[in-house]
């Protein structure tokens, strides 16, 4: 990991998923470490990590959608 780019940590995919579009940071990302739920995507201008997701936000999300 190159250390001297940016890291932006953001709590939850649900709100990271706009960012990560933009930045066209694609996939799965790379665990962090292991026995954590926490994920990085990186490219050559910044790192971003991913606390975790909530399946329950992610649901009630898709549901809000739907409705409009």
């Amino acid at each position: 990991m190159d250390e001297s780019l940016p890291l932006v940590v953001i709590a939850m995919e649900a709100e990271a998923a706009p960012v990560r579009k933009e930045l066209n940071l694609t996939g799965e990302g790379n665990l962090l470490a292991e026995g954590i739920s926490a994920r990085l995507w990186s490219n050559e201008s910044v790192h971003v990590v991913i606390n975790g997701s909530d399946s329950v936000l992610v649901l009630m999300l898709l549901e809000l959608f739907q409705q409009v």
